[in-house]
Protein backbone atom coordinates (compact mmCIF):
# COMPACT_ATOMS: atom_id res chain seq x y z
CA UNK A 1 0.00 0.00 0.00
CA UNK A 2 1.17 3.48 -0.82
CA UNK A 3 0.08 6.49 1.22
CA UNK A 4 0.63 9.96 -0.20
CA UNK A 5 0.72 12.99 2.06
CA UNK A 6 1.34 16.66 1.49
CA UNK A 7 -0.24 20.05 1.79
CA UNK A 8 -3.12 21.19 -0.38
CA UNK A 9 -2.13 21.64 -4.05
CA UNK A 10 1.18 19.78 -3.56
CA UNK A 11 0.34 17.33 -6.34
CA UNK A 12 -0.79 14.21 -4.46
CA UNK A 13 -3.37 13.19 -7.07
CA UNK A 14 -1.01 14.21 -9.85
CA UNK A 15 1.56 11.78 -8.44
CA UNK A 16 -1.06 9.04 -8.39
CA UNK A 17 -2.04 9.75 -12.01
CA UNK A 18 1.61 9.52 -13.06
CA UNK A 19 2.17 6.29 -11.12
CA UNK A 20 -0.97 4.78 -12.65
CA UNK A 21 0.44 5.46 -16.12
CA UNK A 22 3.52 3.42 -15.19
CA UNK A 23 1.72 0.56 -13.43
CA UNK A 24 -1.97 -0.09 -13.94
CA UNK A 25 -2.21 -2.05 -10.68
CA UNK A 26 -2.29 1.18 -8.66
CA UNK A 27 -5.83 1.90 -7.46
CA UNK A 28 -6.79 5.26 -5.98
CA UNK A 29 -8.55 5.76 -2.66
CA UNK A 30 -9.09 9.01 -0.79
CA UNK A 31 -10.64 9.90 2.55
CA UNK A 32 -12.01 13.01 0.86
CA UNK A 33 -14.01 10.86 -1.58
CA UNK A 34 -15.80 9.20 1.34
CA UNK A 35 -16.48 12.61 2.86
CA UNK A 36 -17.78 13.95 -0.46
CA UNK A 37 -20.08 10.95 -0.83
CA UNK A 38 -21.66 11.73 2.53
CA UNK A 39 -22.09 15.42 1.76
CA UNK A 40 -22.98 15.28 -1.94
CA UNK A 41 -26.79 15.11 -1.63
CA UNK A 42 -26.86 17.88 1.00
CA UNK A 43 -24.56 20.22 -0.93
CA UNK A 44 -26.36 19.56 -4.21
CA UNK A 45 -29.78 20.30 -2.71
CA UNK A 46 -28.71 23.33 -0.70
CA UNK A 47 -26.09 24.98 -2.93
CA UNK A 48 -26.68 23.28 -6.31
CA UNK A 49 -23.01 22.27 -6.43
CA UNK A 50 -21.91 18.86 -7.64
CA UNK A 51 -19.14 18.18 -5.16
CA UNK A 52 -17.45 15.66 -7.48
CA UNK A 53 -17.44 17.95 -10.53
CA UNK A 54 -17.18 21.50 -9.27
CA UNK A 55 -15.03 24.44 -10.19
CA UNK A 56 -12.23 25.65 -7.93
CA UNK A 57 -14.43 28.62 -7.02
CA UNK A 58 -17.35 26.36 -6.06
CA UNK A 59 -15.07 24.08 -4.06
CA UNK A 60 -13.71 27.05 -2.15
CA UNK A 61 -17.29 28.05 -1.23
CA UNK A 62 -17.95 24.66 0.41
CA UNK A 63 -14.43 23.92 1.64
CA UNK A 64 -15.04 24.94 5.27
CA UNK A 65 -18.22 22.88 5.37
CA UNK A 66 -16.28 19.83 4.18
CA UNK A 67 -13.53 20.45 6.76
CA UNK A 68 -16.05 20.81 9.58
CA UNK A 69 -17.90 17.67 8.55
CA UNK A 70 -14.62 15.75 8.49
CA UNK A 71 -13.74 17.06 11.95
CA UNK A 72 -17.16 16.15 13.35
CA UNK A 73 -16.81 12.59 12.09
CA UNK A 74 -13.25 12.41 13.49
CA UNK A 75 -14.53 13.65 16.88
CA UNK A 76 -17.10 10.82 16.86
CA UNK A 77 -14.38 8.30 15.98
CA UNK A 78 -10.79 9.33 15.18
CA UNK A 79 -10.67 6.45 12.67
CA UNK A 80 -14.04 7.13 11.05
CA UNK A 81 -12.70 7.93 7.57
CA UNK A 82 -10.00 5.28 7.83
CA UNK A 83 -12.63 2.60 8.46
CA UNK A 84 -14.76 3.75 5.53
CA UNK A 85 -11.78 3.55 3.16
CA UNK A 86 -10.46 0.32 4.70
CA UNK A 87 -13.77 -1.39 3.97
CA UNK A 88 -13.38 -0.49 0.27
CA UNK A 89 -9.75 -1.61 0.23
CA UNK A 90 -10.73 -5.01 1.65
CA UNK A 91 -12.98 -5.49 -1.40
CA UNK A 92 -10.06 -4.79 -3.76
CA UNK A 93 -8.58 -7.52 -5.92
CA UNK A 94 -5.39 -8.58 -4.08
CA UNK A 95 -3.38 -8.16 -7.30
CA UNK A 96 -4.10 -4.44 -7.24
CA UNK A 97 -2.13 -1.94 -5.15
CA UNK A 98 -4.10 0.54 -3.03
CA UNK A 99 -2.87 4.12 -3.05
CA UNK A 100 -4.42 6.56 -0.58
CA UNK A 101 -3.86 10.02 -2.00
CA UNK A 102 -4.73 12.15 1.01
CA UNK A 103 -3.11 10.77 4.14
CA UNK A 104 -2.99 13.78 6.44
CA UNK A 105 -3.05 12.51 10.02
CA UNK A 106 -0.66 10.33 11.96
CA UNK A 107 -3.41 7.97 13.15
CA UNK A 108 -4.36 7.28 9.51
CA UNK A 109 -0.81 6.25 8.73
CA UNK A 110 -0.40 4.22 11.93
CA UNK A 111 -3.64 2.31 11.33
CA UNK A 112 -2.69 1.21 7.82
CA UNK A 113 0.95 0.66 8.78
CA UNK A 114 -0.19 -2.00 11.28
CA UNK A 115 -2.32 -3.81 8.68
CA UNK A 116 -0.23 -3.49 5.51
CA UNK A 117 3.28 -3.02 4.27
CA UNK A 118 3.07 0.71 3.73
CA UNK A 119 5.17 3.16 1.78
CA UNK A 120 4.58 6.79 2.73
CA UNK A 121 5.45 9.48 0.20
CA UNK A 122 5.32 13.13 1.16
CA UNK A 123 4.83 15.44 -1.80
CA UNK A 124 6.14 18.99 -1.73
CA UNK A 125 5.82 21.53 -4.50
CA UNK A 126 8.70 23.95 -4.98
CA UNK A 127 8.84 26.77 -4.40
CA UNK A 128 6.92 25.91 -1.26
CA UNK A 129 3.53 27.49 -1.04
CA UNK A 130 2.40 28.69 2.36
CA UNK A 131 0.33 25.78 3.70
CA UNK A 132 -3.17 26.39 5.01
CA UNK A 133 -3.31 26.94 8.77
CA UNK A 134 -5.52 23.85 9.17
CA UNK A 135 -2.73 21.62 7.84
CA UNK A 136 0.19 22.97 9.86
CA UNK A 137 -0.29 20.64 12.83
CA UNK A 138 -0.80 17.24 11.20
CA UNK A 139 1.71 17.24 8.33
CA UNK A 140 4.95 17.54 10.36
CA UNK A 141 3.96 14.44 12.34
CA UNK A 142 3.75 12.46 9.11
CA UNK A 143 7.03 13.79 7.73
CA UNK A 144 9.02 11.81 10.28
CA UNK A 145 7.48 8.56 8.95
CA UNK A 146 7.87 9.30 5.24
CA UNK A 147 9.81 6.69 3.26
CA UNK A 148 10.39 9.27 0.58
CA UNK A 149 9.98 13.04 0.27
CA UNK A 150 9.28 14.11 -3.28
CA UNK A 151 10.00 17.75 -4.06
CA UNK A 152 8.96 18.83 -7.51
CA UNK A 153 8.22 22.08 -9.32
CA UNK A 154 4.76 23.38 -10.05
CA UNK A 155 3.91 22.21 -13.55
CA UNK A 156 0.15 22.63 -13.17
CA UNK A 157 -0.54 18.91 -13.15
CA UNK A 158 1.27 18.18 -16.42
CA UNK A 159 2.14 14.54 -15.77
CA UNK A 160 4.53 14.25 -18.72
CA UNK A 161 6.70 17.14 -17.51
CA UNK A 162 6.84 15.58 -14.04
CA UNK A 163 7.96 12.16 -15.29
CA UNK A 164 11.62 12.50 -14.16
CA UNK A 165 10.46 12.89 -10.55
CA UNK A 166 7.88 10.12 -10.86
CA UNK A 167 10.50 7.79 -12.34
CA UNK A 168 12.63 8.35 -9.24
CA UNK A 169 9.75 7.47 -6.94
CA UNK A 170 8.66 4.44 -8.93
CA UNK A 171 12.01 3.15 -10.13
CA UNK A 172 14.12 3.68 -7.04
CA UNK A 173 11.53 3.17 -4.31
CA UNK A 174 8.05 1.89 -5.18
CA UNK A 175 9.03 -0.92 -7.54
CA UNK A 176 11.56 -2.35 -5.03
CA UNK A 177 9.07 -2.05 -2.22
CA UNK A 178 6.18 -3.56 -4.16
CA UNK A 179 8.21 -6.50 -5.45
CA UNK A 180 9.18 -7.56 -1.90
Amino acid sequence: MILISGYRFAGKDTLFTALKKIDNRFTRFAFADALKSELAPFIKSLYNIDIFNCTAEEKEKIRRLMIYHGEIRRAEDPLYWVKVVEKKIQELDPKLIPVITDCRYLNEFMYFNKLYDTFLIEVRKTPNLEPPQSELVAQPQLTTHANFILEWPNMNGNVELLSPWVDIVYGDYCSKFIED
